[in-house]
């Protein structure tokens, strides 16, 4: 079931911020994003650069009850590029999965040009403190608007909540440690070539750019050949969708069969020196 909130959002193409506090009569297990890019004179969808989240520099849900881990997704101008993913993983199944989110996870791309919407997983413990999203964004051109309109979403979706990384490139090797709060229950990754937008998300697969993945350093989950990772986000995503949509990129993800732990961290050695972008499938314990 999915039901209309009253509060939505408008921005030019002036870069700007807001914020909504969206108070619900009843509890609701997700939040549903929906922008669309019109040309203001006649209301007509039009294309946002490569695609919607092109217009998004950050995306905050805050959600109080949850404490010292409220901030259920923070996205910035480089992270934002895996809010799609973040979509895809909170569903309650793989068949569900690809119905998170309109936009294609491994691209970015929209499938209707100028419009997308993101079903970000919330599971709203309690009525008496109001959930706050907060967005910075902004059109593509003066003659063009950015709305934003929310609803709540009723359906089965897991209890997680997400931390993103974006790491420059530079340096052959990178050591992420994650929260000590609570439990990571898998990890996502994928090389870029620079600020990640929507259409170039991630590299082409190139075998040359990771030489190793380990997750503690410990011997059983240690690669070598970090391309035995690579079928792991499209068995969790697209378990239901399209087979192989991430075998031509340069992603690595641990999320079936994931050793959960608490304060954990994944090293990436490099021998090309590419960014890359890393996000933390948490739960709260």
């Amino acid at each position: 079931m999915q039901i209309q909130a009253a509060q939505t959002m408008s921005f030019s193409n002036t870069a700007s911020e807001s914020t909504v506090v969206l108070k619900a009569t009843q509890p609701y297990t997700g939040i549903r994003l929906s922008f669309e890019h019109v040309v203001t004179s006649t209301g007509e969808l039009t294309a946002l650069g490569n695609g919607i989240i092109d217009g998004i520099e950050t995306l905050i849900v805050d959600v109080p009850e949850y404490g010292s881990n409220s901030r259920r997704v923070d996205l910035d101008t480089h992270t934002v590029a895996m809010l799609p993913t973040i979509c895809c993983l909170g569903q309650a199944g793989s068949g569900d999965n690809m119905s998170g989110t309109s936009v294609n996870p491994a691209t970015g791309s929209d499938a209707v040009a100028g419009y997308a919407y993101f079903d970000i997983p919330v599971n709203k413990l309690n009525l008496d403190e109001d959930t706050r999203i907060t967005i910075k964004a902004a059109s593509s051109a003066a003659a063009n608007t950015l709305n934003v309109n929310f609803s709540f979403l009723q359906s089965p979706m897991k209890k997680y909540f997400y931390r993103a990384y974006n790491v420059s490139a530079g340096t052959d090797s990178h050591k992420q440690w994650f929260p000590s709060d609570a439990v990571t229950c898998g990890i996502a990754s994928g090389t870029t070539d620079g600020t990640p937008v929507a259409g170039t998300i991630f590299n082409a697969r190139d075998g040359d750019n990771l030489s190793q993945v380990t997750l503690n350093g410990e011997q059983n989950t240690t690669f070598s050949n970090p391309d035995l990772l690579s079928a792991d986000l499209d068995q969790a995503v697209t378990g239901a969708g399209s087979q192989g949509l991430f075998a031509a990129l340069d992603t690595y993800s641990m999320l079936i069969g994931f050793p959960k732990s608490v304060g954990p961290y994944i090293q990436y050695d490099r021998v090309d020196s590419v960014g890359l972008l890393i996000l933390g499938v948490m739960h709260d314990g």
